[in-house]
């Protein structure tokens, strides 16, 4: 059932982002960690989140993202808890996530928009315009439900992210730094790698 046994949270810091919230997520035999700019404080996330999701199981992911949206209105916070969730589901199974995510057809690498411009993942210029209709940050059963409602694009605030375009099939991912771009290209290796096989 690979049940949540613990959960950690930190404050982390990186290179111009403040207020950085880790999250490690353990449960029976897999892990999986996710990082997210929050202004909660860490006691306030340890109160109420922690306790309610000791004893879920990572592979039920609906019920984990229902139980977040319930407890917290924070959906950065829900974001951060429901990724790290999805991490150990899919390290559980010793899948990609976006795999995990998107199963055997998730095969499209999203386009980039950086500074406003639409590059592939190579970061050649597009000239193609497309209206572009943004995805914010929740539960992943959330995002699912805005893709299937229309929307194309996402932004980037952790590798997760990357894997989440592959996988829920999105479009368009935003980013401020071109280092964001480098798990993109790992996913598009992988890709080409299977279907050389």
């Amino acid at each position: 059932m690979e049940i949540i046994e613990d959960i950690f949270v930190r404050k982390v810091y990186k290179k111009n982002k403040k207020n950085l919230l880790e999250v490690d997520i353990f449960s029976t035999g897999s892990y999986g960690k996710s990082s997210i700019v929050s202004e909660w404080s860490i006691d306030d996330i340890i109160e109420v989140v922690l306790p309610e999701l000791i004893g879920f199981s990572v592979l039920e992911q609906k019920p984990i993202d229902s139980i977040l949206e319930e407890i917290t209105d924070h959906p950065e916070v829900r974001f951060a808890f429901s990724m790290a969730s999805a991490k150990a589901a899919s390290n559980f199974y010793g899948l990609p996530l976006y795999q995990y995510l998107g199963g055997i057809f998730a095969r499209d690498i999203p386009k980039i928009i950086y500074k406003d411009k639409v590059y592939d993942h190579e970061m050649n210029l597009l000239k193609n315009n497309t209206e572009l209709n943004p995805i914010p940050l929740d539960t992943l059963s959330r995002i699912k439900i805005e893709r299937e409602r229309g929307g194309n694009a996402i932004k980037y605030v952790e590798d997760g992210v990357c894997h989440l375009a592959v996988g829920f099939n999105i479009g368009y991912i935003k980013i401020e730094d071109m280092a964001e771009i480098n798990e993109l290209l790992r996913i598009h290796e992988d890709l080409n790698r299977m279907e050389e096989i």
